[in-house]
């Protein structure tokens, strides 16, 4: 249990630190430029990525290598549609300016990106199968 409790702990600072790259430079964006909701939307996600991989493979699971980069890539692009479907959906249907998308993305991004990451993302390989790890 203490274990599970530690993943969540660093889990959460991980998150934390790339949810602040995303909404910093999002509102950032969104709040001094006129800039369309979507090209702030993929310039703040683009450097939150980096961030939540590094943090994650070398920090929360201490797990690096191919497969994880692999998964980790194919996870995020799960949530990078997912996340700009609903920045699209709330700009165009809805005309909700780019500081407000930023902020409803950055509420729903973890939650998802936790059950991905934790369930698929980082599981380690089956017995048996040798892991290149970061420890």
């Amino acid at each position: 249990m203490k274990a599970i409790l530690y993943l969540l702990l660093r889990f959460n600072l991980v998150g934390w630190a790339a949810t602040g790259a995303y909404l910093g430079i999002g509102l950032a964006l969104g709040l001094q430029t006129n800039a369309d909701p979507m090209a702030v939307h993929l310039i703040a996600f683009s450097v939150s990525i980096v961030v939540s991989f590094v943090g994650h493979a070398y920090f929360t699971f201490r797990r690096a290598g191919a497969r994880y980069i692999f998964r980790f890539t194919a996870a995020t692009l799960v949530l990078f549609l997912v996340s700009s479907a609903v920045t699209q959906l709330l700009a165009e249907n809805y005309g909700v300016n780019s500081a407000l998308t930023v902020t409803v993305v950055t509420i729903g991004y973890p939650i998802l990106s936790f059950i991905l990451h934790a369930a698929w993302t980082f599981l380690p390989p089956p017995a048996g199968k040798k892991e290149d790890t970061a420890r």
